[in-house]
């Protein structure tokens, strides 16, 4: 990783350099050190060791998990849910918007 998208990315730098997965690197000469390390010939070992780290931490149905918990989630928050937001913004004592309504 080279770059961060600041809220978006901040999270995944730690979490792929603490794991031992990835790298993070600003300075172009230290990125391109890096990969001529990680791609040096006989260096099979580490890319190896990475690789098998990834795969531990891969979570291939994530994607399938939050969207049962939103679907439960709309389920629950029923006809509420639905509501256009000027209308949630209303029952909130606010004008339109995209208020969320207040739990009782």
């Amino acid at each position: 990783m080279h770059t961060l998208a600041h809220t978006q990315e901040e999270g995944n730098i730690p979490y792929v350099v603490d794991n031992g997965v990835g790298a993070f690197e600003t300075d172009p000469g230290r990125i391109a050190d890096t990969l001529a390390r990680w791609l040096a010939p006989g260096n099979t070992a580490e890319l190896r060791a990475m690789s098998s780290r990834s795969k531990r931490l891969g979570r291939p149905r994530a994607v399938y998990d939050i969207v049962t918990d939103l679907a439960e989630l709309a389920s629950t928050l029923g006809a509420a849910a639905r509501l256009p937001a000027a209308a949630k913004g209303a029952r909130c004592g606010r004008q339109g918007g995209n208020a969320m309504p207040m739990a009782a």
